[in-house]
């Protein structure tokens, strides 16, 4: 890949995010080889499979790589990880770090950073990433699919309150301490809520482990009956063979240009010649000054709701 400045499509490109893109596709090179090796279906998803078709690459504003599997092969790929993804490489899933509150696994590199505010708290490996999401079948009967959403949500909160402990409430802290050597169990019961229905019984597939909009994830299975490969960088990307049908549902006219932020919100820190390690005692007063901001805000507004 170069690793110059370069304008795409009128957005520049600068040399550093290239760099970021150099060790995003070697993450994404390695995981390709692992599932080929094992034969494991996977296909790029959101602007990952947006930027494929129409950009033969990256979109130039994007800053990770997005990947789907399907939960068979998906869970075949968290189990053969410990012994497939050695250093500088690592797979992180809720069964690999105590307090990863994501459904969705992430390859990382050792050695780099990529810190976004949302996570910065949290003391598992923030090296650069890509994200893999397991696509899980659905229940037809909508009221089925209601129930699930709600029992996802449920155990997903609980997920995010144990993983994050507040420093400005010591109570609640030492309460989540107390439930964490059981994240695993909590982690796998999260797991376990899709696992139960079958893709032979059910005609959608969706990613909710990820997130509870059925507008954008909802999917029908056929969708990825097959697999198409498309330019990507330097590599021939994997595809799934209804992406026209993808991508028209997520993003309706995709053919057209629209920036837009990344869902990370961007990065505190975004560094492929540091490893996150080296930001330790940065994160601790980073953190702080950010639960002393959401503590004002918390008093303010139950201020204003006194006042009013």
């Amino acid at each position: 890949m170069n690793l110059n400045e370069e304008v795409r499509g009128g957005y520049t490109v600068s040399a550093e995010m290239k760099k970021v893109w150099k060790v995003q596709m070697d993450l994404l090179k390695k995981l390709l080889e692992v599932c080929d090796k094992h034969h494991l279906k996977i296909w790029a998803e959101g602007g990952t499979l947006l930027g494929t078709v129409r950009e033969q690459g990256y979109i130039p504003w994007d800053d990770d790589i997005d990947m789907a599997m399907l939960r068979d092969d998906y869970d075949k790929l968290v189990r053969i990880a410990p012994e497939e993804f050695e250093p500088p490489y690592f797979f992180q899933c809720g069964y690999t770090e105590n307090i990863y509150p994501r459904g969705h696994a992430q390859l990382r590199m050792d050695g780099t950073s990529a810190i976004s505010p949302a996570s910065a708290y949290l003391n598992t490996h923030q090296g650069i990433f890509i994200d893999i999401f397991p696509f899980d079948a659905m229940p037809d009967d909508a009221d089925e699919r209601e129930r699930l959403i709600q029992a996802r949500n449920k155990q997903f909160n609980l997920l995010q309150y144990i993983s994050s402990p507040d420093i400005l409430h010591p109570f609640r802290t030492l309460k989540t301490m107390r439930l964490r050597p059981r994240f695993h169990e909590v982690f796998g019961h999260f797991e376990n809520l899709f696992r139960k229905y079958s893709l032979e019984d059910c005609q959608n597939v969706a990613c909710l482990t990820y997130t509870d909009d059925l507008e954008h994830f909802l999917r029908d299975k056929s969708w990825y009956d097959g697999t198409v490969y498309m330019p990507f960088e330097d590599i021939m990307m994997p595809v799934p063979s209804g992406y026209d049908q993808i991508l028209t549902k997520q993003y309706g006219d995709y053919r057209t240009p629209v920036q837009a932020p990344t869902t990370h919100g961007g990065f505190w820190k975004l560094d492929t010649d540091h490893s996150y390690l080296e930001y330790k005692q940065e994160l601790k007063s980073y953190c702080r000054k950010q639960d002393l901001r959401r503590k004002w805000r918390r008093i303010v507004k139950v201020f204003r709701r006194f006042v009013h």
